[in-house]
C-alpha cells in the first residue's frame, strides 16, 4: 500500500490532487481544472501545471479544456490513500477520540507517518477488529484513560485465546 503511494506520487501536494481528481470526477465524471481549484483552494495555473506532472507520471489522462480523469495506476493510488486513511479514522475511534476529532486528525497522523508505522498501525487495527466491537481490553483502557484502575486481566486473557481459535484455526 504505501510503497505504491511512495513511489507514484510521492508529494503530499500530488496525493491531495488525485484526491480531489476522484471526488470532483465521482459526481461530474471529468475534473476541470476550475473545480480542481476551488477545491484545493488554489490558482488555475498551479491546477494545470500539477496535472501535467501527474499525467506524465500516468497517473491521470488530462486533455486541456476537457479535465482530468484517474488512470488506473492514479485509481490504485487513490484506493491506498483511502485505505490508509480509514487505517487512521479506526485507530483513533478505537482508542475514543471523540467523532469531531477524528477526521481532523486522522490528516495529521496521514502527513507525517512513516511507512513502517503505517504498516504497525495496521496491524494493530485488523487485530484489534479480530476482537469485534467492543474488546474487553478497550474496557480496561476507557477506565485507565478516566483514572481508574483496570481491573482483573483474566478475561482479556480468555477472550484473546478464544478469539485466536476462532480466527486463525491452526495457529498457537
Amino acid at each position: 500500500m504505501s510503497k505504491l503511494i511512495e513511489t507514484a506520487a510521492g508529494s503530499r501536494a500530488e496525493q491531495n490532487y488525485l484526491l480531489a481528481i476522484y471526488q470532483i470526477s465521482k459526481n461530474k465524471g471529468v475534473a476541470s481544472t476550475g473545480d480542481i481549484a476551488k477545491v484545493l483552494k488554489v490558482r488555475s495555473p498551479s491546477v494545470t501545471n500539477m496535472l501535467d506532472n501527474l499525467e506524465k507520471k500516468s497517473l491521470i489522462t488530462y486533455r486541456k479544456y476537457q479535465g482530468a480523469m484517474l488512470a488506473p495506476e492514479g485509481a490504485g493510488v487513490v484506493k491506498s490513500l483511502t485505505a490508509r486513511a480509514n487505517v487512521f479514522k479506526r485507530f483513533l475511534s478505537r482508542i475514543g477520540v471523540p467523532a469531531h476529532l477524528v477526521e481532523k486528525d486522522s490528516h495529521v497522523l496521514e502527513s507525517g507517518l512513516s511507512a513502517q508505522s503505517m504498516r504497525k498501525m495496521e496491524k494493530f487495527v485488523r487485530f484489534v477488529d479480530l476482537f469485534g466491537e467492543h474488546p474487553c481490553f478497550f474496557e480496561h483502557f476507557k477506565k485507565y484513560c478516566e483514572g481508574g484502575v483496570p481491573q482483573e486481566r483474566g478475561n482479556c486473557a480468555c477472550s484473546l485465546k478464544m478469539v485466536m481459535k476462532k480466527k486463525m484455526p491452526g495457529k498457537k
